[in-house]
């Protein structure tokens, strides 16, 4: 008499994989682990027809995987909130709160928004909507660094953060001087420019610093204000304009309640992210 096979000897059904969702898998990983990857970037990465990652990002977008920034077209991960966010995310999270008011901004204001937080002893551009507006300016800003003393973000960053990380940052900044520098006297000048600042409520940029735009035919400037949430300052919005067709006084008449305004926006934002 033979035995019947057990039921742990029966062979399993064979189940294919689905290609098409390994693919947008691997699209979705290399975003996450990259730091804003555009569509030729993402064809690199994972060798994925192009027609497809055009599918495969529209879905992710949708769904809300993902996000598209406006200054460049790279692709961001959102947020994940079952997780303690790392500073990347975090950073691609202000950039997905920032996107909304950087917009608005674009359709308020004819000069063009730039958005950045602090890096070490100096600022990092996260986002920016140059892309969106008709003026001819640098558009590859993304990963621009601005000095901490010279530019209208880090001095708004200064003038604004809690005393104790003013005062460390103002002690570092006096150490990594040239030795040539008068270290007193520069945090002398430092502070009286951020007492000012906290004055009048606004930064402006340093007209011996025109910024990304040092190769441009006509000269830039800029304001900018902090934006708070947590307790302090979470990143730095600008307003940058040609000094030929404005001065700093129109500017601050025509456009910096709405410049208040947007960081006020994305301060609340974030504020309501990390609750």
């Amino acid at each position: 008499m033979k035995r019947k096979p057990s039921a742990s000897r029966t062979p399993s059904p064979r189940v294919k994989s689905i290609a098409s969702l390994r693919r947008g898998l691997d699209v979705l990983r290399a975003i996450r682990n990259g730091q804003g990857l555009s569509l030729h970037a993402l064809h690199g990465e994972t060798s994925a027809p192009k027609a497809s990652l055009l599918r495969i990002v529209r879905t992710l977008e949708e769904a809300g995987w993902i996000q598209r920034r406006l200054a460049d077209g790279a692709y961001l991960p959102l947020r994940q909130p079952q997780r303690p966010a790392p500073a990347s995310r975090q950073r691609a999270r202000l950039v997905e709160i920032a996107a909304p008011a950087l917009r608005e901004l674009n359709q308020r204001m004819p000069w063009p928004s730039d958005i950045a937080v602090r890096e070490g002893l100096g600022m990092l551009v996260l986002e920016s909507n140059r892309s969106l507006s008709g003026l001819v300016v640098n558009r590859d800003v993304v990963g621009y660094r601005p000095g901490m003393v010279w530019s209208a973000m880090g001095r708004a960053y200064l003038a604004f953060c809690p005393q104790t990380e003013c005062d460390e940052l103002l002690a570092a900044l006096r150490a990594s001087a040239d030795p040539g520098d008068q270290a007193a006297q520069r945090t002398e000048w430092l502070q009286r420019i951020i007492a000012q600042t906290q004055r009048q409520g606004y930064a402006v940029r340093d007209p011996r610093n025109i910024g990304p735009d040092a190769e441009a035919l006509k000269r830039f400037s800029a304001i900018a204000v902090p934006v708070l949430a947590g307790g302090g300052v979470q990143a730095c919005l600008s307003c940058v304009w040609i000094t030929d067709l404005a001065n700093e006084a129109q500017i601050v008449e025509r456009h910096l309640a709405q410049l208040r305004l947007a960081a006020a926006r994305i301060g609340e934002r974030l504020a309501e992210a990390t609750d």
